[in-house]
């Protein structure tokens, strides 16, 4: 079923709809049908095999509750849970909801910002980007491994680009210090460009104007170069709309009981973002939702060292 102003033949309706198809798919696959399975009521039989919202709703309220101490009623949670569900509407925030809560991983979770991506595109829009390399990043989903002496010596990045051009094929990643090796583990091909002093990604195939590509590749990072400002800084220099970051401690003993994210940019129409975002550390883990991030420096905190 469409709204008026969303026609029928429009991508982006189709874009979300294959969004939430592949949102089912994996809530009824064993791993996430376990989780919610919990909280059926006891005169539905945990082989149904039909989605139940409210039990869905209640595994959302129970691990936001478990996790961050909100104590939110289910019934907070059953009217997004529904529209994300039948295709009526699916945000990055409800993503990362459905994400944490039933553990998907960076390439599920990727895979379903991909087709969002599509679905908030503008085609008219993206022909006229100028200064870019061909493609954008619409989203990226992180995860940064700490030792146990909360050195980060790893980090694993799933990325969805959109192509804004015919014939992108390629792309260019400029490495940091600390970085020792870059591993392409899905999407293409990795080389080491010694001219340009570049790594350069050869994707598996060109991609035509609005089509998009889930990129995965693994940081092999030294964890004896020293931060310049505390446990990490990420630097960005291509806008993106959605944005993932988890950091995982390898000790849950020596981790942070509290992570800081500081950022100090302005928004497009000139309004501060907030610069100072807690994360809460539980069992060694704390992740951030960036709606969108800009050209910026991103530092992650211990809050005991502030």
């Amino acid at each position: 079923m469409t709204t008026p102003d969303e026609p029928a033949d429009d991508p982006r309706v189709s874009a979300t709809h294959k969004a939430s198809e592949y949102l089912r798919s994996l809530l009824a696959a064993p791993r996430a049908k376990k989780i919610w399975c919990k909280y059926l009521p006891e005169n539905i039989s945990p082989d149904t095999q039909v989605l139940s919202y409210r039990a869905i709703a209640r595994s959302i309220s129970a691990f936001e509750n478990q996790r961050y101490g909100v104590e939110d009623s289910p019934n907070r949670y059953k009217d997004r849970v529904r529209r994300a569900i039948i295709g009526q509407r699916l945000t990055a925030d409800t993503v990362q909801l459905f994400a944490e809560t039933f553990d998907f991983n960076p390439q599920q979770t990727s895979r379903l910002l991909g087709h969002l991506s599509v679905a908030k595109s503008n085609p008219e829009k993206s022909q006229k980007v100028q200064n870019r390399p061909g493609y954008e990043i619409t989203s990226t989903f992180n995860d940064f491994f700490f030792d146990s002496q909360q050195r980060v010596y790893r980090c694993e990045c799933s990325m969805v680009i959109l192509a804004v051009q015919d014939g992108v094929d390629s792309m260019k990643v400029l490495p940091s210090n600390e970085v020792q090796r870059i591993n392409l583990l899905e999407g293409g091909t990795c080389s080491w460009n010694e001219v340009e002093q570049v790594y350069c990604f050869q994707l598996d195939y060109p991609l035509k104007a609005q089509e998009v590509m889930a990129i995965r590749y693994e940081l092999e990072l030294d964890p004896t170069v020293e931060q310049e400002n505390g446990l990490l800084m990420v630097q960005y220099m291509m806008p993106r709309p959605a944005n993932f970051f988890r950091l995982i401690f390898d000790d849950p003993a020596t981790a942070p009981e509290e992570v800081i994210a500081i950022r100090d940019v302005k928004d497009s129409d000139g309004s501060p973002i907030p610069t100072r975002l807690s994360m809460p550390v539980y069992e060694g883990r704390c992740s951030l939702h960036l709606d969108t991030i800009y050209h910026e420096d991103i530092y992650f905190y211990d809050l005991k060292d502030l």
